[in-house]
């Protein structure tokens, strides 16, 4: 995540890092990710050469109701806002931040630790904190939908967010991941 640099960053629980900074000398390939909100972020990967390095940005594809199927509508298309927002993410205020450079009106937020699985009581806090808050919807992170684990969400509208990674430059990253899959593939037969 090129928006949360490591430098300094302790090893779990106390930090991000499952291992040390220097374990990255067994990488095959690093792809950074959220380089759109970083500036100079590109300019500054491309110098690294000791292995191959992407820049990933995250990408918007729609939103889904939750529990409403698989049709995904636009942030037009779900203009029911203000929108209360809620997530248990490893970077939450990405997620916050990626709603409303998307064009969402954001009245407020609720943030849980990273995989919360949700409770029924989670739910009644998160649907009052909004419904206090001015929230015509709730929105969250396809994550958390699935850790809602059959809770519903009745009486308000939820919407997910659907996003997807665009590596950069995606046919490089590919033909890398080729060879590396075929050296692999080759080793083990």
């Amino acid at each position: 995540d090129a928006s949360r640099p490591m430098r300094g960053e302790p090893l779990l629980p106390a930090g991000r890092l499952r291992e040390p900074l220097s374990a990255m000398s067994r990488a095959n390939v690093v792809v950074f990710t959220r380089t759109e909100v970083v500036p100079g972020a590109p300019e500054a990967i491309e110098k690294l050469s000791h292995f191959p390095v992407f820049a990933a940005t995250t990408r918007l594809l729609g939103f889904r109701r939750h529990g409403g199927g698989m049709q995904l509508e636009s942030a037009t298309g779900i203009s029911a806002g203000p929108f209360f927002a809620f997530c248990g993410i490893g970077n939450p205020e990405a997620f916050f931040g990626d709603l409303e450079t998307w064009g969402l009106a954001i009245c407020g937020r609720a943030v849980f630790a990273d995989h919360h699985r949700y409770t029924e009581q989670d739910v009644l806090r998160i649907k009052k904190a909004g419904t206090d808050g001015g929230a015509k919807a709730f929105i969250t992170t396809e994550k958390d939908a699935m850790n809602l684990s059959g809770l519903k969400f009745e009486g308000v509208p939820l919407f997910t967010a659907v996003i997807d990674m665009a590596v950069s430059p995606e046919a490089d990253f590919l033909n890398v991941l080729d060879r590396l899959l075929a050296r692999k593939m080759g080793a083990a037969a």
